[in-house]
């Protein structure tokens, strides 16, 4: 998350570049309606006023007020965060506008996304160079981060350390631990600096809140994953009809997993590779563009759609819709030998999706599983059901993006 002011700053900047957008379209589509009809701009500013609040919170969950997206400015992050925004907002926009008396407006949609969308770039492009001069500049601003060696925090006294550290606490700057920035600014936890004590503290400590947190994941699971079930049956059939047309007979492929407690399980998946069952069992890795899934059968993974039968392992409590990705079984016991405190990925229910997935994707050797576990190991640290959603809303876009293998 930004720091406060900056946060703030860039919040308000956004919005009102998506309410003058809408607003400023609406007047140059309907300047008939809005002279003559009583009430329109009323009606439509309270109409555009509920949209901005609700693309701000999907852009929040898109995780476009981190840190680390703003000082890259991944205009590719941005583009999708407005298509999701798009694609979300068009949906209840049919709802909304029927309270407010008023036709949807489709196509000030498009043009106001658009708009607001160029705004946004630039606004956003002004405040990264001016906060990055900020940053060059000898007197830091005040809201910049300062920044502590953890290594030297520990030592009693280095050369002043701890009088530097109380000057920047009482002048209430904002002061962190490098690797607690490091691991702000990038999502992930520094394995190789991650020590016992904290993983005790931050991951296997229980507290009544995680508890609560349980609880209420739980109840999500298993209302979303019915509603889910509800809306995909269908696409499932059709995945189903043409895998058995492309590969013939055996259209799942069925494979262990361990998951929480270390426990095996067999998750299902639809079948899309050829000779699967001429495979090495457990130890086949996937492949960027792997040459054994048929190409009328690729658009099935990378809009992950083999893996709905996974659905059922959620209901069925060995799953969760959001948690570490479960691994093959030979796979997991090579990792616990190469990469420290690997098991601890199975404190947790394994998922359908997490925060490696949306961040990175497949590990296709020991480092990509290494940089995969440190982005769990954040997940771990920091689960609660917000940061549950942002997943889920990103893994949306994953999946409209078709971004899977």
């Amino acid at each position: 998350m930004l720091p406060s002011r900056k946060y703030w700053v860039v919040l308000a900047g956004d919005a009102a570049a998506i309410f003058f957008s809408f607003f400023w379209v609406t007047l140059l589509r309907r300047w008939s309606e809005a002279v003559a009809v009583p009430d329109f701009l009323l009606n439509h500013f309270l109409l555009f006023s509920a949209l901005t609040v609700c693309w701000l919170w999907l852009f929040h969950l898109c995780g476009l007020y981190e840190m680390r997206q703003l000082r890259r400015h991944d205009e590719g992050i941005l583009a999708v965060g407005i298509v999701t925004a798009v694609l979300l907002t068009s949906l209840a926009l049919f709802f909304i506008s029927g309270i407010f008396n008023i036709p949807a407006p489709k196509t000030i949609l498009v043009l106001g996304a658009l708009m607001s969308g160029a705004l946004i770039h630039y606004w956003r492009l002004y405040l990264r160079k001016r906060w990055n001069n900020e940053a060059g500049s000898e007197e830091p601003a005040a809201d910049q981060p300062v920044v502590f060696d953890r290594r030297l925090l520990a030592a009693p006294g280095v050369d002043g350390y701890h009088e530097s550290l109380k000057n920047a606490v009482l002048a209430g700057r904002n002061v962190f631990s490098s690797f607690s920035y490091q691991a702000i600014e990038s999502g992930k936890i520094p394995v190789d600096e991650m020590t016992a004590e904290w993983l005790v503290e931050r991951v296997c400590s229980p507290t009544s809140a995680r508890t609560f947190y349980g609880v209420i994941k739980r109840a999500s699971d298993i209302f979303l994953t019915f509603f889910l079930l509800s809306q995909v049956a269908l696409t499932a059939v059709v995945v189903a009809c043409w895998v058995r047309f492309v590969l013939g007979p055996g259209i799942f492929y069925r494979q262990e997993r361990v998951g929480l407690g270390g426990r095996r399980f067999t998750i299902w998946k639809f079948r899309t590779m050829k000779r699967v069952d001429e495979l090495p069992p457990g130890k086949a890795l996937t492949l960027e563009d792997d040459p054994r899934v048929p190409k009328s059968l690729r658009w099935v993974r990378r809009m992950h759609m083999d893996e709905l039968p996974q659905l059922i392992n959620v209901l069925k409590g060995e799953m969760s819709l959001v948690g570490p990705r479960p691994e093959q079984s030979p796979i997991t016991e090579e990792l616990e030998k190469a990469i420290p405190y690997y098991w601890v990925r199975h404190s947790t229910p394994p998922g359908l999706t997490g925060w490696a997935q949306i961040n990175m994707g497949y590990a296709g050797n020991l480092d990509d599983a290494k940089e995969r576990f440190a982005y769990d190991l954040y997940y771990l640290a920091n689960r609660n059901f917000w940061l549950d959603l942002s997943i889920l809303v990103r893994t949306l876009k994953n999946v409209i993006f078709a971004s899977g293998r």
